[in-house]
């Protein structure tokens, strides 16, 4: 699991709140199923919801480009949330609007990782 996140690149999915670790409202999924708080070390933060309006479509493929802009879409990529459900709507947006092809979704997302004591963890604000 480790020589997995540490040769992609990561994108976290969840709210600017959850990936700084705090423990607002807005962070109440993150603080509800996981004995820490924070981010993986070196995942970006951007929010799954940042890919639609608030009508819910889609946003076009010129703003889908940009908002991933940052990052290599030839590089392998996760995407990770707190149980899944959000990052495979990021996965969806990169792998097929997108066409990134080596994008995958973290199942145990941060659930798991937030519970497992001894793997590192980061808080703080998003760098990207």
């Amino acid at each position: 699991l480790r020589e997995s996140y540490e040769s992609s690149q990561l994108i976290d999915v969840r709210t600017p709140e959850e990936y700084r670790g705090g423990t607002s409202d807005d962070a109440s999924s993150t603080a509800k199923s996981t004995l820490r708080t924070g981010h993986i070390p070196g995942a970006v933060n951007i929010p799954w919801d940042s890919t639609v309006y608030p009508n819910s479509n889609f946003r076009s493929m010129d703003e889908l480009r940009e908002i991933f802009g940052a990052l290599d879409s030839s590089n392998p990529t996760v995407t990770y949330c707190v149980t899944g459900e959000r990052s495979a709507h990021t996965w969806f947006v990169l792998r097929y609007l997108l066409g990134w092809d080596d994008v995958k979704s973290y199942y145990g997302s941060w659930a798991e990782w937030g519970n497992m004591v001894g793997m590192p963890i980061a808080r703080g604000e998003r760098p990207l």
